[in-house]
């Protein structure tokens, strides 16, 4: 019998869903180059809801479809150690790395 290992990626959906919960603030940009800094306040199936942040912020959330989502770009907020870390999954490792932004 031949031993089977069954790859699981994780799809972006998860991703963003784990991501949520690293920092208190979140930043990504979507495929057209566009920031966003803010809260992800709800992830459905195809679409997450952001309270964007700063000077300039809709009072409203913006609702962002999870395929524009840019995955090597998400960052957090680390509340402990008072910094941005830039954080990304990996396939290979099926682990998340957590950076230090730059």
């Amino acid at each position: 019998m031949i031993d089977k290992k069954i790859n699981l990626m994780k799809n972006a959906k998860v991703i963003l869903e784990e991501f949520r919960e690293f920092g208190t603030k979140h930043y990504f940009k979507i495929t057209n180059g566009q920031e966003y800094q803010g809260w992800i306040m709800d992830i459905l199936d195809d679409k997450l809801s952001f309270a964007d942040s700063g000077p300039l912020a809709s009072a409203v959330e913006i609702e962002i479809q999870i395929p524009m989502v840019d995955l090597a770009t998400l960052s957090y907020w680390d509340e402990n150690q008072k910094l941005w870390v830039d954080a990304c999954w990996d396939n290979v490792t099926e682990t998340w790395l957590h950076n230090p932004a730059r």
